[in-house]
């Protein structure tokens, strides 16, 4: 009686099984890559994101330090800052650079106009989860200020004890956060 081989040893090749399963093993592998890779991209984002904060806040306090005013028709002030505001329906999308032309150290949009520098649109897939004072409450909105010479840095008017915090975070993931600390003497950092 005479056996047949599927395949004698002289032949070379795959069989449809051993491609579908080297395929199939392929593709769980790129799959895992690519999500590991899109939140890794989202990671970037935030920490790319909280430096630009973290500069948007020093480019305020390096314009009150250069002693370069800003026209406010009818005075030139020396006093820029950053405002949040947590009772607009977004607050935790965007931000405003100002120059303070009233001089009360409070980001006012009317009728004592101060001057918008910028306004800032975080990117989507991000926000600012939480601002907050390390010592003290906060109330609805955070101004941090900041005054020539030295500068003198005044956090909602009150001039010092009050280190400020902001946290950035991913939309997807809350527990991905960046903080940006202000403390006391100006000194911005990103933690």
């Amino acid at each position: 009686m005479r056996i047949h081989r599927l395949r004698s040893d002289n032949q070379l090749g795959f069989t449809i099984l051993e491609l579908l399963v080297t395929i199939t093993v392929m593709a769980i592998l790129s799959a895992v890559v690519l999500a590991m890779t899109a939140q890794e991209e989202k990671l970037t984002l935030l920490k790319k994101t909280a430096y630009l904060v973290a500069q948007d806040i020093r480019e305020m306090q390096n314009l009150a330090m250069s002693g370069q005013g800003r026209n406010c028709g009818s005075n030139i002030t020396q006093v820029f800052g950053i405002h949040f505001d947590k009772s607009g329906p977004n607050w935790n999308q965007s931000y405003v650079l100002f120059a303070d032309c009233n001089g009360n150290d409070l980001y006012k949009s009317s009728p004592d106009k101060d001057i918008i520098i910028r306004q800032v649109t975080l990117k989507p897939e991000l926000n600012v989860a939480d601002i907050s004072l390390l010592a003290g409450n906060l109330g609805s909105t955070l101004d941090v200020t900041f005054r020539p010479p030295d500068p003198i840095i005044s956090v909602n008017t009150a001039t010092s004890g009050q280190e400020t915090i902001i946290t950035l975070g991913l939309k997807s993931n809350p527990s991905k956060t960046k903080v940006i600390r202000i403390n006391t003497v100006g000194r911005v950092q990103v933690e």
